[in-house]
C-alpha cells in the first residue's frame, strides 16, 4: 500500500488542533444515490449552516475521470464551468450545538484501502469519536408509508437502536462500507443508515427520505441536524405529486397496494429486498407505467415548481 498519510491534505489555514467536532457524517457516494438523499443532505447542510473546509483527498489519485465525468460548458467558442470532482471534509457549526464533520464527494474508484486508512488517520488526529454513514437504496416500499431505515454496524454494540435487515443480504461492496469496517477495526464507533426508497422514486429527489434520515442520524448518535421549512415543504410536495400521478393509473395503484401489503406484513421491512446473487433493479427494468411516472416527475422538476412546490432539477449523484 502507498503511504496513506500523503493522500489527505489539510487546508493551509487549518490547524488540526483547533478542530472540535466529535462526530463525522459521511455522505460519500457509492454505486447508487437512490432518491438523491446524499446529495440533498449535503446541499441542506452546506446551505443552512456555517462551515469551513478542513481538507481534501487527492482526487487525481483515486477518481476515474472517465467513469465520473465532470461537467463542462461550451459557451459559443469558450469552455467554462469545469469543476473537478472533490472529496472534501468540512467542519460544520450549528447554533447552540456541537460542531460536526461532513465527509462528502464521489466514491473513490481506486485505492480503497489507502483512502480508508487516510481517513482513519484524519479522524484520529481530529478526535472523532463516532461516525455515521447515510445512504439510500431502491426497494419495494410505498411512498404512502413512513420511510424505513435499516441500521447496521461492523460492531453491533455501536448501534443505539437495532433495525436490521430481515436476513442475510448479498450486496456489491461500496467504499463507505469498507471505510466503516476499517474504522471499526481501529476501535472507532461507526453506524450506517440506509433509507428504503420506493423503486419508482429511485431517480428523483425523494425528500421524505431525507427528513427521515436526518432524524435517524441524531438517534444513531450523530449530529442533531434540523430540517428547513423548505425541505419539509418539498417532502409534502413530492407526496402530493406522487398521489396525483397514481390517481388515474390502475397498474401503479395495484403495485402500490402490493408494496403496502408487504410493508404491513413485515412491519416496515420489505420482502422484495435483493438477496445474495441478485442486483438492485434499475429504472429501465421497471414497468412502462413506472418509467412514464419517472419521466413526468423529471419533466415537472425541469419546468419548475408544481402543485407541491418541488424544486427544479436533480441533485448530482
Amino acid at each position: 500500500m502507498l503511504d496513506p498519510t500523503t493522500l489527505f491534505s489539510y487546508e493551509r489555514d487549518v490547524d488540526a488542533r483547533t478542530v472540535d467536532a466529535p462526530t463525522m457524517l459521511v455522505t460519500l457516494g457509492s454505486y447508487t444515490d437512490s432518491g438523491h438523499v446524499q446529495a440533498t443532505i449535503d446541499e441542506h447542510i452546506l446551505s443552512s449552516f456555517e462551515h469551513r473546509l478542513i481538507g481534501t483527498v487527492d482526487a487525481d489519485q483515486v477518481i476515474d475521470y472517465t467513469a465520473v465525468r465532470p461537467g463542462i460548458t461550451l459557451d459559443a467558442d469558450r469552455l467554462t464551468g469545469y469543476e473537478a470532482p472533490r472529496i472534501e471534509l468540512h467542519e460544520v457549526s450549528m447554533p447552540s450545538k456541537p460542531r460536526f464533520l461532513l465527509l462528502r464527494g464521489p466514491e473513490p474508484n481506486y485505492q480503497w484501502e489507502r483512502t480508508a486508512h487516510a481517513i482513519r488517520i484524519v479522524t484520529e488526529q481530529l478526535g472523532v469519536t463516532r461516525t455515521v454513514l447515510v445512504s439510500g437504496f431502491p426497494t419495494a416500499t410505498p411512498h404512502t408509508r413512513p420511510t424505513p431505515v435499516t441500521t447496521f454496524a461492523p460492531r453491533p454494540e455501536d448501534l443505539t437502536i437495532s433495525n436490521p435487515m430481515p436476513g442475510p443480504v448479498g450486496l456489491r461492496s461500496a467504499f463507505p462500507l469498507v471505510l466503516a469496517m476499517r474504522l471499526a477495526e481501529a476501535d472507532h464507533a461507526v453506524v450506517g443508515l440506509a433509507a428504503h426508497i420506493p423503486s419508482y422514486a429511485h431517480e428523483v429527489e425523494y425528500f421524505p427520505a431525507v427528513l427521515t434520515l436526518l432524524s435517524a442520524v441524531e438517534t444513531a448518535g450523530g449530529p442533531a441536524i434540523e430540517p428547513s421549512a423548505q425541505l419539509e415543504e418539498k417532502a409534502d410536495g413530492v407526496r402530493r405529486q406522487m398521489d396525483a400521478a397514481l390517481e388515474s393509473n390502475e397498474q401503479l395503484q395495484t403495485m402500490i397496494g402490493e408494496f403496502e401489503a408487504n410493508y404491513a406484513r413485515l412491519d416496515g421491512f420489505l420482502q422484495q429486498i435483493p438477496t445474495s446473487g441478485d442486483r438492485i433493479p434499475g429504472a429501465e427494468e421497471l414497468s412502462e407505467d413506472v418509467e412514464e411516472f419517472l419521466r413526468r416527475m423529471s419533466e415537472d422538476e425541469d419546468n419548475g415548481p408544481t402543485g407541491g412546490g418541488q424544486d427544479t432539477g436533480h441533485s448530482p449523484a
